[in-house]
């Protein structure tokens, strides 16, 4: 089943990280999953038009239009192209296969801009087929993919056909790739219950690329049934993967904000609010402000500073808002909207009769 992240994980000090592995979701089936193939192993006709769809959009998304002949292939990889899937934990992953040197030379750089694309769409979106969750990615034609199978939904045959095969789980190789991921994770967040958000981040990051490592390493060396893969799925699956990668970003946030002063907030509150400034915008036109601006100059100029009203500011009175304003450095408007106000905050300030 899956493990909902907690909010409080990176504040609550009696939360730990650990969770039991479902060493049940390894085991493969005997069948590939009935509600995305027919027994023929052919993709049914509605899962196929509604991923080849998601492709579609998300090649839109990437804005590449002007690329010739863009779309090489739409291929299903992962668990639910083969015979390990599971009802819980599998999803669908889908691959774009475009060439990413028709989009610069550069093709690191281009991965790295697929990879975000990939990222910022997935989250904007959630698309269930069948009771799966659709992810998407653009792949480069040239890239070796670790896949047990690989299914052309566009052109509806196998790339790489699975092979049923019995999987030997190694409960205790995987239990200790997973508990040494977890200890690291435990003393990060340990660091940032104690407000060393910038150890905290330097670990988390350290061990994201223990995460990576670990997955690398498993494909390489025995494919998607090796240890340190099924160890990489069992983080991702309990939760733990998830709750680094929050501890990633708000050790981050956390490290590289700077709180305001109190000098800084004092001299916050003292400025006009967005309601005040806009206060005489709701009053009166623009012309009738140039009207009384223009007054106001002429006034001014003539030493009649007086409008027949007094104004309280702060115990203090004042005979115009001219007089208030020289007097404490507060905007004509601003103390026009506070004397008028039934806010309790503006107490202090009244107009006179």
């Amino acid at each position: 089943m899956r493990i909902l992240i907690n909010e409080n994980i990176l504040s609550n000090r009696n939360v730990f990280i650990t969770e039991s592995v479902d060493y049940n979701s390894f085991m493969t089936k005997d069948e590939l999953c009935p509600h995305i193939f027919h027994p023929n192993s052919l993709m049914k006709k509605d899962v196929r038009k509604s991923l080849l769809k998601t492709a579609s959009d998300f090649y839109d998304y990437m804005q590449l239009d002007w690329v010739d002949d863009g779309i090489k292939d739409v291929w299903l990889v992962g668990s639910l192209a083969g015979y390990n899937w599971s009802e819980n934990y599998s999803d669908l992953d889908i691959h774009v296969i475009i060439d990413y040197g028709q989009i610069s030379k550069n093709t690191e750089l281009v991965k790295n801009d697929m990879w975000a694309l990939k990222t910022v769409y997935n989250k904007e979106h959630d698309i269930d087929v069948k009771g799966f969750k659709v992810e998407v990615y653009a792949q480069d034609k040239a890239e070796e993919l670790k896949s047990d199978g690989i299914y052309s939904i566009q052109k509806q045959t196998w790339i790489k056909k699975p092979k049923k095969r019995k999987v030997n789980i190694n409960k205790n190789k995987i239990n200790s790739y997973v508990s040494k991921i977890e200890r690291e994770i435990e003393k990060a967040l340990k660091e940032f219950r104690l407000q060393n958000f910038n150890v905290a981040y330097d670990m988390a990051d350290n061990i994201k690329e223990m995460v990576s490592n670990l997955r690398a390493e498993g494909l390489e060396e025995g494919g998607e049934f090796a240890s340190k893969n099924l160890a990489f799925k069992a983080l991702r699956r309990n939760g733990s993967l998830d709750k680094l990668d929050k501890l990633y970003k708000r050790s981050f946030d956390n490290e590289t904000s700077i709180p305001l002063s109190p000098a800084e907030k004092e001299e916050i509150e003292d400025e006009p609010t967005k309601d005040e400034k806009t206060f005489d915008d709701d009053k009166i036109s623009k012309g009738d402000k140039e009207t009384k601006s223009s007054k106001n100059d002429k006034d001014e100029e003539q030493g009649e500073y007086n409008d027949g009203i007094t104004y309280k500011v702060n115990g203090r009175s004042y005979t115009s808002l001219r007089d208030a304003e020289q007097a404490t450095g507060i905007a004509k408007s601003t103390i026009e909207y506070r004397v008028n106000s039934d806010l309790p905050k503006w107490r202090a300030y009244a107009k006179l009769t």
